[in-house]
C-alpha cells in the first residue's frame, strides 16, 4: 500500500483505496473517507505461535501481551487497528 499511498501524496492519482492505518500514518498529507458498510467486513490479522518456533516461551508471552495487555491495545488503537479477538 505504501506505493499506492505515495501516488496519492504526489498527486499522480486523485484517489485510491488503502487501509485506514495507512491514512492515519500519512497524517495531513491525505484525506480519508469512510465507506458505508465497510465496518461490517473488517480485515482479520491472525496471531499464532509457530509449531517449530525457536523461542516458544517468548512467542507465548508476545501473544498474551497482544491479546491481553492494555498497553498493546493502546498501540493497536493508535495505529488504527481494532481490538483483537
Amino acid at each position: 500500500m505504501t506505493d499506492v499511498l505515495g501516488r496519492v501524496r504526489s498527486a499522480e492519482a486523485a484517489a485510491y483505496l488503502v487501509y485506514t492505518t495507512d491514512v492515519l500514518q500519512a497524517g495531513d498529507e491525505v484525506e480519508g473517507i469512510e465507506i458505508e458498510g465497510a465496518d461490517a467486513h473488517p480485515n482479520q490479522y491472525p496471531i499464532a505461535l509457530l509449531q517449530d518456533a525457536q523461542s516458544p516461551e517468548a512467542g507465548d508471552e508476545f501473544v498474551d501481551f497482544v491479546l491481553g495487555s492494555d498497553a498493546a491495545q493502546q498501540v493497536l488503537h493508535d495505529a488504527g487497528f481494532g481490538e483483537p479477538r
